[in-house]
């Protein structure tokens, strides 16, 4: 009893004691000091469980950190606790909780300083007055300098999180101004010596975040900062110690590609500068030498080497530069242009200018092969977006590549001496200074004067040479490399067989555009009789004969193609095995194969084997770069958008689409859908959110115009032979009369063909596996439902479903499965899309409403939309920023995404006729209702298109009568999140009330929020926390236990003022936040929590006008014109502005004809 009573004083002493209450003991031993250690530490290991099982709420950890610092602040001394503040918050940064260092760790310092905004502060007295009053000698100015620097690096790592591609300005400004303030801390630290390590530090940090820019194409912005970074190195004396000369050494070569990819003029001034960068750096190290050589300390070697290296990079550098200048001719000078012929070339080294250069320049010959690559490199080049180095017209910069290419084939070819004594070298008797290591840097060999490559900087000569348009080189070396890397992992095999497709599609291409060339000057000289040959083969069917397969080779073409290597071959033909082909193909393929040593393919088939290899190889993105698989994408869609564009234009233009119709129409749908495929599943649409909408909604189109019940009554129609008689009356003497006869049947053929193909191919195997999961599923929730009740209704329930499912295919109608796979193709469609749109969120209000709008004096009336009064217009319809197309590019996506939804809906509409689809649970119409959740616009489409598929008048006009009022609350709901944007600063509180957060944009699982304008309480104000909650009921209300979802909970501090995002939220459902503000001791100020916002839905804005006009096409299409007069009048409002004087007569003639139209 005595023990335990003793134990519980002792740590009731221990919680109320600080650590200088035991001063007479070790820090070792202090209890205090071992307490709170010993919760630092569990703190981080509960941090490292979190990130290996990727769980953790931001929220709670937060609050945890937030606890804890509170209750042993005021019990450490002020040295210990900021020490300790600064390494948690460096160990949340290197477990990328940025979020978290930032607010409970890095400002939480700076606070004791006032406010902290990075982008007022211009100069570095202004940073040195207000964090180091007492001078950069004081105790405490390590402690202000590592805050800074982390706090400037979470703010930059948080602006990359939100926009990993730095599409928005705001973005960008953001990053930018991160890397002023870092500069600016550099240039204090420069001061004194011995902040030297903060000066290397910001150095590291400046390369990395330029870095990353660069590679998003804004090497312009970051070069003055990579130069900065290279001269503050000359300037800080501990830095130029040998030790430090190679990461110089790549500060200088950083910023000189910063120059020579931020080329813009034509005169080529950033090009020179970026040379005379160079050579400063070059001069620094040759200074730098001169000095070392009279000193007597260090290793000599080692020193030498990295003299070497160093000279070697920037040589490099030098030689980008001069190897193209030096033979530039002055545009004066009149000289006769020709081009050498380089196949002939021979001799001994150096056989041209460019060898003689090399030679001059670099003493070995992995030195060499380094520099061509360097001199051949460009960020501003694309792999798969081919073309030479420069116009017909420069035909100096054209030699130039091309020697600089046949100098490498060079270094490859020849064959040292010693060669046979390297190991992995000799591999290849063409191309024996290869070596098949793959963990060797050419830079170090150069040091080390070796003459053998290795295999991985070889493929960069392989892609170069391709990307260069440099075929000779390209077909030289494609076949040695891929016998290479099949003795290898074969992981490059992939890019390889990539390359072979893409090279023999462009030389397709390059035999297509003579014959094109012909055939416009036959038809400008043939005139009507061409005409009448095209109108001919328009209906003609294709050949059964030898030509209608593949295209024969010609002796031209049989020279120059590339013969593909066995390893290339077999991954294509593994890749082409998987493709399921067509009943009417098999005996085709089987009867007559095709042999690719006498025939050659068309750029179709070529086509369809490039996305066969891109989808069959589960790994492809670890094979091959990403920037390479979105360059792909971009080309089949080029190919796939004119096919799609001339088959298809109209929802309803069924007669129109059978005539366009030709032979190949299986053949490119099933290529657009692999192509809508591939940009799926390399994120294509985050790139290009436009294109990837436009292909999903002509796909969703096309599938919708084959299921749809009247395509095939208005094909019976069309079957039937219709003619035509003109009566001409010429000269009053004689009548012709021309009959011309239509006949459809073989477009109603191919139709069915069409059909037939995307069900077997595309529709059945996907309507098996979503089977076979939904049995899983449902056998799972019988046996937790035979757990928990008994009930014999239960277990009859059951085995009725079971019997559904009891076969292995359900009793399907003809066009189910067809139909589903429809709903599931736009379903995941519209997935990607609205993933797309959360990577483009914007501040100014766009990504909350809709569009602006302006409220009526007359609020209160009960009938709207009518002539004599309109409860709400929308204002400023085409509003545009000089400089800014990406609003305008917002707004295309936003109506593409809103037909896209009319789509789905329009499928789902017909899914749910079909009594199969209920045994899968889809439908009926009531399920998706629920499913919508808050979302009025996706129930107003969803009760539209269910009206049109409805024969009973009485329930279409009753559904479309709801889909009207899901529009009306749709608009109310988006006019409310206008005013509600607009008054979010001007908004008033009371003295004692707490001020609601401010919601500024809004996606279908997040939602960004900001801290409002404190008003009276901005001087106790120290920091403040945001709480969600659904809005499941009536009234909802967040509480402070609302911390569920990761952002919210987190204690932040009143000085940030950015937005923060809440994630994790479900679409379509709406949500409530409300906020709580603390002192500086972490006491809750006011009564409570602030009043909880009006329920935010979380999803994207969507294009409402678009909707009225599909909600009116569709409701006068079923005759419902009373809606369709309603939904109408508000476009006409919006788009025409009605004249006072005849605003009056008009409201007289309404009452009798209701659908008048004036101009």
């Amino acid at each position: 009893m005595a023990s335990s009573l003793r134990t519980k004083a002792v740590e009731r002493s221990i919680k109320i004691n600080s650590a200088a209450y035991y001063s007479y003991v070790d820090d070792s031993k202090n209890p205090v000091l071992q307490s709170f250690e010993a919760q630092i530490s569990d703190f981080k290991n509960y941090i490292a469980k979190q990130q290996k099982s990727n769980q953790s709420i931001d929220g709670r950890l937060s609050e945890t950190l937030f606890q804890l610092w509170s209750a042993y602040q005021p019990r450490l001394s002020v040295r210990m606790y900021c020490e300790k503040l600064m390494h948690l918050g460096e160990y949340l940064v290197a477990y990328e909780k940025y979020n978290i260092a930032l607010f409970q760790c890095y400002q939480r310092y700076l606070n004791e300083f006032g406010s902290f905004r990075m982008q007022d502060f211009q100069t570095v007295d202004e940073i040195e007055d207000k964090f180091f009053p007492l001078g950069l000698s004081d105790v405490t100015a390590d402690i202000s300098f590592r805050a800074l620097m982390g706090c400037a690096l979470c703010l930059f790592y948080l602006a990359i999180e939100q926009d990993p591609k730095v599409q928005l300005d705001e973005t960008l400004d953001r990053c930018l101004i991160t890397l002023s303030f870092i500069r600016l801390l550099m240039n204090l630290a420069l001061k004194d010596d011995q902040w030297s390590w903060l000066v290397y530090n910001g150095t590291i940090y400046l390369y990395k975040m330029s870095r990353y820019l660069m590679t998003l194409g804004y090497s312009l912005k970051v070069v003055e900062y990579l130069v900065w970074a290279a001269v503050s190195t000359e300037m800080c004396l501990p830095l130029l110690s040998i030790s430090y000369l190679p990461w110089r050494s790549t500060l200088y070569c950083a910023a000189c590609e910063a120059f020579y990819d931020s080329r813009m003029s034509p005169d080529g001034e950033k090009a020179i500068a970026g040379e005379n960068f160079a050579r400063r750096g070059l001069e620094q190290f040759k200074n730098l030498h001169e000095l070392q050589a009279i000193s007597v300390e260090g290793d000599k070697c080692q020193q030498e080497n990295s003299f070497r290296q160093a000279t070697i990079k920037i040589a490099t550098m030098i030689f980008k530069r001069m190897v193209f200048e030096n033979r530039r001719k002055a545009k004066s000078v009149l000289r006769p242009k020709f081009r050498q012929n380089y196949r002939e070339l021979s001799g001994p080294w150096p056989r041209t200018l460019t060898e003689k250069l090399l030679s001059d320049m670099f003493d070995c010959r992995c030195a060499q092969f380094l520099a061509i690559l360097q001199a051949l490199s460009d960020s501003n080049r694309r792999l798969v977006l081919t073309s030479p180095a420069a116009s017909e017209q420069e035909i100096e910069i054209l030699d130039v590549t091309t020697e600089l290419f046949y100098a490498a084939q060079y270094i490859l070819q020849v064959k040292h001496a010693n060669v046979a004594q390297i190991a992995g070298a000799n591999e290849n008797s063409t191309y024996p200074n290869i070596i098949l290591k793959q963990d060797v840097s050419l830079i170090d060999l150069a040091v080390n004067g070796q003459y053998v490559i290795p295999l991985s900087y070889v493929l960069q000569l392989l892609k170069l040479a391709f990307n260069y348009q440099v075929y000779d080189i390209f077909e030289s070396l494609m076949e040695p490399i891929s016998e290479l890397v099949d003795r290898t992992d074969g992981n490059q095999m992939s890019l390889l067989a990539l390359l072979q497709i893409l090279y023999e599609i462009e030389q397709c291409e390059k035999e297509r555009k003579p014959t094109q060339y012909s055939k416009n000057v036959s038809t400008g000289k043939g005139g009507k009789d061409n005409d009448k040959k095209k109108q001919k083969q328009r209906t003609k069917s294709p050949g059964k004969g030898k030509d209608a397969g593949a295209r024969k080779k010609s002796p031209d073409n049989a020279k120059g193609k590339l013969k593909k290597t066995k390893a290339v071959k077999d991954l294509i033909d593994a890749a082409k095995a998987t493709r399921i082909v067509p009943i009417k193909e098999v005996k085709v393929q089987i009867d007559q194969p095709i042999n690719d040593d006498d025939e050659e393919r068309s750029v179709e088939e070529l086509l369809e084997d490039l996305c066969f290899l891109l989808l069959t190889d589960s790994r492809i993105q670890e094979k091959i770069e990403q920037d390479v698989l979105i360059d792909v994408s971009l080309l089949l869609w080029n190919k796939c958008r004119p096919v799609l564009r001339k088959l298809y234009n109209e929802p309803n233009d069924n007669q129109r689409w059978l005539t366009r119709l030709d032979h190949d129409h299986i053949k490119w749908i099933h290529l657009c859908f692999q192509t809508h495929e591939i940009m799926s599943r390399f994120n294509f649409a985050n790139v290009d959110s436009c294109a990837y909408a436009e292909c999903s909604l002509r796909l969703g189109q096309i599938l919708f115009t084959l299921i749809q019940p009247s395509s095939s009554v208005e094909g019976n129609k069309i079957n039937q032979s219709l003619f035509f008689f003109f009566f001409l009356f010429l000269n009053n003497v004689r009548f012709i009369i021309i009959s011309a006869t239509i006949r459809t049947s073989s477009y109603k053929q191919r139709l069915d063909q069409l059909r037939e193909y995307l069900t077997n191919n595309s529709a059945k195997p996907l309507l098996q596996s979503y089977m076979e999961e939904f049995k899983r599923q449902q056998a799972a929730l019988d046996v937790v439902a035979a757990k928990e009740t008994k009930h014999v209704k239960q277990q009859s329930h059951s085995a009725n479903t079971h019997s559904l499912l009891a076969n292995d295919t359900l009793g399907l109608s003809r066009y189910f499965p067809l139909v589903f796979f429809a709903e599931q193709f736009l379903a995941r469609s519209l997935k990607i899309l609205a993933q797309a749109r959360s990577n483009l969120i914007r501040f100014d209000g766009s990504s909350m409403f809709d569009r602006n709008w302006s409220a009526k004096t007359n609020d209160n009336d009960e009938e709207l939309d009518t002539y004599s009064q309109t409860r709400f217009i929308a204002t400023q319809p085409f509003l545009a920023e000089k400089g800014r197309t990406s609003k305008l590019i917002d707004n295309l996506v936003k109506d593409l995404d809103a037909e896209l939804h009319f789509v789905y809906c329009r499928v789902v509409a017909l899914l749910e006729q079909i009594s199969d689809a209920r045994a899968l649970k889809k439908g009926p119409i009531d399920q998706y209702l629920n499913d919508a959740r808050g979302n009025s616009h996706k129930k107003a489409l969803l009760c539209a298109t269910y009206a049109s598929t409805r024969r009973d008048e009485n329930v279409a006009a009753e559904y479309m009568q709801k889909a009207y009022k899901h529009l009306l609350s749709a608009e109310e709901e988006d006019r409310l999140y206008f005013s509600y944007h607009q008054n979010k600063k001007s908004e008033t509180t009371s003295s004692t009330s707490v001020p609601r957060p401010c919601i500024i944009a809004r996606g279908p699982d997040f939602v960004f929020v900001m801290a409002p304008d404190f008003g009276s309480f901005s001087s106790k104000v120290a920091t403040y926390r945001i709480f969600c909650r659904a809005a499941d009921r009536p009234n909802a209300k967040a509480r402070i236990a609302d911390t569920n979802y990761p952002g919210s909970g987190q204690q932040i501090p009143a000085s940030f003022i950015k937005p923060l995002k809440i994630s994790g939220l479900d679409p379509d459902l709406k949500y409530v936040f409300s906020l709580a503000i603390y002192d500086i001791n972490g006491q809750l100020i006011g009564e409570s929590v602030s009043e909880s916002t009006e329920p935010i839905l979380a999803a994207h804005p969507i294009s409402l006008l678009f909707i009225r006009c599909l909600l009116s096409q569709v409701s006068y299409e079923i005759k419902q014109y009373t809606v369709a007069k309603k939904a109408f009048h508000s476009l006409w409002t919006y788009f025409v502005r009605t004249p006072m004087v005849i605003e009056s007569s008009i409201r007289e003639l309404s009452v009798e004809n209701p659908l008048v139209i004036y101009e």
